[in-house]
């Protein structure tokens, strides 16, 4: 008989860090054009576009939470 082989060993991996490397990052989302600029707090980079879009403003996004609410 040959000699024992060994099971290679799971880390395990931390919940939290593999669900915060998979979320999307949120900021800032501000809309100008026509009539007042609009900010928008909490949003992804997509989520800002999407409504940019959707209201038929220019969107512009910026990580973390918005200067002036």
């Amino acid at each position: 008989m040959g000699p024992a082989m060994k099971k290679p060993v799971k880390r395990p991996v931390s919940k939290k860090a593999s669900i915060s490397a998979a979320a999307p990052q949120r900021g800032c989302c501000t809309l100008t054009g026509n009539g007042p600029a609009e900010q928008h707090e909490g949003l992804t980079a997509e989520e800002c576009r999407l409504l940019g879009i959707e209201k038929g403003k220019n969107d512009h996004w910026v990580p973390g939470r918005c200067a002036q609410p």
